[in-house]
């Protein structure tokens, strides 16, 4: 033992008669438990444990009363060790069948008759006594981190506590989910430590121990060991007991009773800032003649601003976290302005000065300025009809208009697009501070803790609890369902999901990009469910099938519209649409009469869709499925499906009705594809009287909601990739639990100790006894709790991991620990479609130039590294060209200048057509002035003379108020009859004695190119033209190999939204290919699912990576194979510095 110290021991108390051979027969019984701990397989603990039991017992029985039959007591020893290699089989199998006790035979789960195809009995229902155990461990997991914040509050908070509710702590990306530990940690702990002879989970939720320290005006946590390496001293001090049991209050001793295994997650504040910035499209214009606001708005020059909607806000990121390996702090980008794919429109008015026509009255004169007076006869009487100059009593009188300038309120309409400042992760985290696994092996082998009295009388849930009869029987039975999961997950790169549903499988091969990219609204999906009574996750899902998770095209600011809107793909009608649903927070019947512009909005696009599926739901009395299908279909199916299925659906119903019907009768498959929630089982509704049904129109009580059909979905977001071997250790997203912890903290309020922990019922934490528990593990022991909690949270057998030496556990333990700082949205890399641009929505006829001959980026647009920080970056609004001194600079295409500003940089501005406006900046000499016409190509200032740095002019492409990329003007100035390679290759120089060095991607097979490098017209019908940026081919082979081209390394092999199943590999630099000096990297995309590489993986020349296919964004079979050769490993997806693939294989 390492400085174990032992502060206090029961007297010792005999079970049984003292009598000849009991300790010794004893003794034998233990040994022969830790002997059976080695047999077969390492992790067998709990087969140890029942022979420790059943072997001390039955040796010290036979002692007592066989006494000398020696010859006896070997046969029945022999008769023993033959029942131990039977049961274990039994123990085996346990964690996969999650049998938690092992007392009775009667509280084992009822099992199926037949072995299924795995070579188990499956389970059919979870005993009485596992229901129990699984209720107790959950609710313990449910607190099992603490919380630090801020610079002040430094004392650990536990989770769930009053006060991180008040102060509204919380991860503004959910990402305490990753760092409970999870009821089965809890669970084996206790059988191992603990021998069964006590349940004590308080013990092991306490924190684990850290220091701090301030570090460049920042504090540093840092971890601590129970056992200093060196000297075997503890470093760690627990809460002194007297020799009766009883705290000694204020004085600490060397012991690890103090202490758990519960991570603290320290958080810092960020201020995250919204705001929607735009420029006036449309204003209304005074009509002088009729004095009054033409009733048409008229379009604008574009250029002016407006900023609205501006909102501050104080949000927390998870900073550092300090676990049992040690400590990690996690790198966070801080807010920095750019805008989003949101579009926004909105109306202001302004005071303007207009002309306002007035009247007077004058005496009116002839052409010489003489004035004219009506002619009196000589009798007086008055000639109205004659004038002259005659003065008289009566002058002709006029009324003349003039001009005044008065303030009228003007209505601007503007455009533009949603801006944010967000803090982010980025990356993985800073990992030098993880020390291993030293402090879970110290630990257990100096495992002591005080325990108080009541526990050592046995294990009740009840009591525990602090349930009466009424409340404990209603507690199991909501968690019932729950409990009974029959959790699966898609692998790879899908949804995780858990239930099947009349034979639809949810969240089943779903891609996890695309689900993402549609999660991403989750807050809109979530306001119109709420509203409506639909499932958000179901919207959801539904966007990511109808819109594929995206309301915008690749440009990012267009929304998607062809025979359908936007996100939810709602179908265009020159009559408009009307719908009317429920709305559940008002208690009034809301009707939306969106026009097609308006469904452009993507906030409306999302309520049209909610709006429709309460409809249809709620037709269908309830009933999700048909609810659903009647969306894609139409309401007609619900008058269908009672008529002829009794208000369900089947596949054979939705078959038949598509016989006669547009639509997709496969609609179910392709939306539940992508369900994943963490908050229900299955989709669900709420009715205009309240009630909650499940996805078959059944009517559930609220709080059973989760359990829909008795399996718990895992998955949503992020986190439906993290299921990997640590999953069991420290994951929050408890699989199995979701709903039981919710039942157990919100129905039922336990009895809650000063320091956030269920104490026993007749215990006073302070002044009530405590007994000394000691029970110390090797390192082998440790690494079976390890071992066990993992197949018991995969519900797999126990010898699965059995062979974990530990060089892996420490690696995969560490692993484990840094998978839970990646990006929210998965990948650090940006991954990008293809570029789709269509130069006609800013240019007349489509036509520009460069506006410098062989144009050189020297600034990107996008996020670019901050001059003033070298730890953040800040938005690039366009790109920075090389330029020399004198040198002209051109007008990219035909437009009006709209500005000139001479102030230190200078600055010109062109408008264009669609409200897209050029902007060339930091300029030497202008040559234009405002006004002026200029065609593409017209010199419109040279470059400055700057001799302080390289000189560079900035240019910017605007459309809408929003800034867009503009490099596909300096990629593209190609002429139609330029080859391929002439377009990409640039300065790259490829020698012929470099082509031998690869093969065909598809060898020993007829291959056909379907289409070349360069440019093309977009294959998904939009008509746009874009720059191909690979080749694609088809084979004259059904199921064609796709082989590396070269030897490398893999750095991708996943699914991608646009690529599908792709696998991109790093050859490194070669000869004869720009000297030596550049990395060349190779892209196959649209594979198979069923990738034969890995990220990581080394491959030879040859090698099958996988099977041509068509996933992705793909119109057919065929293999997209893409070259780029740059300097930024890794750096292959979405880029425009790729070459032509004839360029290095010679057959294409």
């Amino acid at each position: 033992m390492k400085g174990g110290i032992v502060m206090y021991e029961e007297d010792e108390q005999e079970s049984s008669p003292e009598v000849p051979g009991h300790k010794v027969a004893d003794k034998m019984g233990q040994a022969a438990g830790r002997g059976l701990r080695k047999l077969g397989n390492k992790a067998t603990k709990a087969m140890a444990k029942a022979g420790t039991k059943l072997a001390g017992k039955a040796l010290a029985a036979i002692a007592s009363f066989i006494g000398s039959f020696w010859p006896f007591i070997l046969l029945i020893l022999g008769i023993l060790f033959a029942s131990f290699l039977i049961y274990d089989s039994y123990i085996e199998s346990r964690p996969k069948n999650q049998e938690y006790q092992l007392e009775t035979v009667e509280d084992q789960n009822d099992y199926s008759s037949e072995v299924g195809a795995d070579g188990y009995y499956a389970v059919e229902s979870l005993s009485a006594a596992n229901k129990k155990i699984k209720l107790f461990y959950t609710y313990f997991s449910d607190r099992s981190y603490y919380v630090t914040y801020g610079d002040g509050v430094m004392d650990p908070i536990q989770a769930n506590s009053e006060q991180l509710t008040t102060d509204g702590i919380k991860d503004k990306y959910d990402r305490e989910k990753y760092f409970y530990l999870s009821p089965n940690v809890l669970f084996v702990l206790d059988e191992y430590l603990n021998e069964s002879k006590i349940r004590t989970p308080e013990q092991f939720i306490r924190p684990v121990p850290f220091e701090t320290e301030m570090v460049d005006g920042e504090i540093k946590y840092k971890a601590v060991d129970v056992v200093d390496n060196e000297t075997e001293e503890f470093n760690v001090q627990s809460p002194k007991y007297n020799k009766e049991g009883l705290l000694v209050k204020g004085e600490k001793t060397e012991g690890v009773w103090g202490y758990g295994f519960a991570p603290v997650l320290h958080y810092k504040d960020f201020i995250e800032e919204h705001e929607k910035r735009g420029v006036v499209t449309k204003e209304q214009v005074w009509d002088y003649e009729n004095q009054r606001w033409a009733p048409d708005l008229a379009a604008t020059d574009g250029t002016q601003t407006y900023n609205w909607d501006k909102t501050a806000e104080t949000v927390w990121l998870i900073d550092q976290v300090v676990s049992a390996m040690g400590t990690i702090k996690n790198n966070i980008n801080e807010p920095v302005w750019k805008p989003t794919s949101q579009r926004v429109t909105t109306e202001f008015t302004e005071s303007i000065s207009v002309p306002i026509r007035k009247y007077k009255t004058v005496q009116s004169r002839n052409s010489n300025g003489e004035s004219l007076y009506y002619v009196v006869k000589a009798d007086g009487t008055i000639l109205f009809n004659k004038v002259s100059v005659v003065e008289t009593d009566y002058p002709f009188l006029v009324e003349v208009p003039y001009t005044v300038w008065e303030n009228r309120d003007q209505v601007n309409v503007v455009e533009g697009v949603a801006w944010e400042a967000v803090p982010t992760y980025e990356g993985e985290p800073e990992e030098k501070d993880i020390t291993g696994t030293d402090y879970y092996y110290d630990y257990m082998q100096n495992y002591e803790i005080y325990v108080p009295t009541d526990v050592m009388e046995g294990f009740d849930v009840q009591n525990r609890l602090g349930l009466n009869d009424e409340e404990y029987a209603k507690a199991l039975k909501e968690v019932d369902d729950a409990l009974m999961s029959d959790s699966k997950s898609g692998g790879g790169s899908s949804v995780v999901g858990t239930a099947d549903i009349e034979g639809l499988e949810l969240g089943s091969e779903g891609s996890e990009a695309t689900y993402e990219l549609s999660a991403r609204y989750l807050e809109i999906y979530k306001k119109y469910g709420e509203m409506y009574g639909v499932d958000p996750y179901l919207l959801l899902a539904m966007g990511a099938q109808e819109g594929g998770g995206d309301h915008y095209n690749s440009d990012g600011v267009t929304v998607k519209k062809a025979a359908a809107v936007g996100l939810m793909q709602i179908e265009m009608l020159g009559s408009g649409r009307s719908v009317s649903a429920y709305n559940q927070q008002t208690g009034e019947t809301d009707s939306f009469s969106p026009s097609n512009a308006d469904l452009e909005d993507l906030d409306s696009n999302i309520r049209f869709s909610a709006m429709y599926l309460s409809y249809c739901t709620q037709l269908a009395d309830g009933n999700v499925l048909v609810g659903l299908q009647s969306y894609n279909f139409g309401e007609g199916f619900v008058q269908y499906a009672k008529k002829n299925n009794s208000g369900s659906w089947s596949q054979e119903l939705a078959d038949n009705f598509y016989q006669g019907s547009a639509g997709d009768s496969s609609y179910l498959q392709h939306v539940l594809r992508f369900y994943a929630s963490t908050e229900t089982e299955s989709p669900f509704f709420k009715d205009k009287e309240g009630t909650i049904h499940s996805y078959d129109g059944e009517e559930i009580s609220f709080g059973s909601v989760d359990s829909v059909n008795g399996a718990t979905l895992q998955g949503a977001s992020s986190s439906t990739s993290l299921s990997s071997l640590w999953n069991g250790l420290y994951s929050a997203i408890k699989s199995k639990w979701a709903a039981l912890s919710v039942s157990v903290q919100n129905v039922f309020g336990f009895k809650i100790g000063s320091d956030g922990v269920v104490f026993y019922n007749s215990v006073d934490s302070d002044s009530s006894p405590r007994f000394l528990f000691k029970n110390h593990l090797d390192s082998e022991e440790s690494k079976l709790t390890v071992q066990e909690t993992v197949a018991f949270e995969e519900n797999l057998p126990v010898s699965t991991y059995a062979d974990l030496d530990d060089k892996s556990f420490e690696a995969l333990f560490r692993e484990r620990f840094i998978q839970m700082f990646t990006n929210p949205l998965g990948k650090t890399a940006v991954v990008s479609k293809d570029t789709e641009v269509n130069p006609k929505e800013y240019f007349v006829d489509g036509k520009f130039v460069t506006p410098v001959d062989k144009p050189k980026i020297v600034t990107k647009y996008g996020f670019v590294k901050n001059e003033n920080s070298e730890s953040t970056k800040r938005f690039h609004s366009g790109v920075d060209v090389s330029v020399s001194s004198g040198q002209a600079i051109k007008a990219v295409s035909k437009g009006i200048v709209v500005s000139v500003s001479q102030a230190d940089g200078k600055l010109i501005i062109i408008r264009h057509i669609n409200g897209a406006n050029s902007f060339y900046s930091n300029l030497g000499e202008t040559k234009v002035k405002k006004g002026d016409e200029v065609n593409a190509g017209d010199t419109i200032a040279v470059g400055s003379a700057n001799k302080e740095k390289e000189n560079a002019f900035h240019y910017a492409l605007q459309k809408n108020g929003a800034f867009e990329d503009p490099s596909f003007i300096f990629e593209t100035e190609k002429k139609t009859g330029e080859s391929a390679s002439d377009m990409a290759n640039g300065s790259v120089v490829i020698e012929q004695g470099a082509i031998g060095k690869f093969q065909s991607p598809l060898p020993n097979q007829t291959v056909s190119v379907t289409s070349p490098y360069g440019y093309r017209i977009n294959p998904f019908g939009s008509g746009a033209s874009y720059f191909h940026q690979g080749i694609d081919l088809v084979s004259n082979l059904s199921s064609a190999p796709i082989s590396a081209v070269a030897e490398g390394t893999v750095i991708y092999a996943e699914y991608h939204n646009s690529y599908g199943y792709f696998v991109a590999i790093n050859h490194g630099k070669i000869d004869g290919i720009d000297g030596g000096n550049t990395n060349v990297m190779t892209l196959y995309a649209h594979m198979q699912p069923g990738l034969q590489v890995s990220a990581g993986q080394t491959v030879k020349k040859g090698q099958v990576l996988g099977t041509m296919g068509t996933t992705g964004s793909s119109t057919g079979t065929h293999l997209h194979f893409q070259v780029v050769i740059n300097n930024t490993p890794g750096l292959v997806m979405g880029v425009s510095n790729t070459s032509n693939p004839g360029s290095i294989i010679s057959n294409f």
